[in-house]
């Protein structure tokens, strides 16, 4: 059990590093994009559209981390049994 727990917590921490370079990758042209314009654009005529995609960029990406730790959480629960549980 003393090494299950490393273990599981590197496991998780790499699948979430995988799945943030996921949204990462599928988010990086549009953000790119967008912050070239509000670059060439005058000041004083920004539309928001660069802020509203960071900030989806920014929750996708917590959703996929949380939903990892929470996966690895799970796993070592499972791999611990029932009676290595403190909640039940």
């Amino acid at each position: 059990m003393l090494l299950a727990a490393p273990l599981l917590g590197a496991t998780t921490a790499f699948r979430a590093g995988a799945g943030y370079l996921g949204v990462w990758s599928s988010r990086a042209p549009q953000l790119m994009r967008l912050s070239w314009d509000a670059c060439m654009r005058a000041p004083g005529h920004e539309d928001g559209s660069l802020q509203d995609e960071l900030v989806a960029f920014a929750r996708e990406s917590t959703d996929v981390v949380v939903d990892e730790v929470r996966r690895g959480i799970d796993e070592l629960e499972a791999y611990g049994g029932p009676a290595s549980s403190g909640r039940r």
